[in-house]
């Protein structure tokens, strides 16, 4: 499967799909935290090119959101415990 993902216009000012959240060396965009083979810009990407994922779509999206939430946490610790 090809997974896309792109920013929507209600994305968050400053969130970047390809930037790490911090300046840990050990620090990776969000969404490379869990699809090594993602790839693209600051606002959209995927891993068509490096061949896709085994992963099934509702799992990428658990991950995704999984991964973001932990991003926004590290990136804006002032919103970390709002939802």
């Amino acid at each position: 499967m090809e997974a896309k993902v792109r920013l929507g216009v209600s994305a968050r000012p400053g969130v970047e799909l390809n930037r790490k959240s911090g300046k840990d060396k050990d620090d990776i965009a969000f969404v490379k935290a869990f699809d090594e083979k993602w790839g693209g810009r600051w606002d959209a990407g995927s891993n068509g090119r490096k061949g896709g994922t085994l992963l099934d779509v509702e799992t990428y999206a658990t991950k995704l959101d999984e991964a973001y939430k932990a991003y926004l946490a590290k990136k804006f610790p002032e919103i970390a415990n709002q939802n």
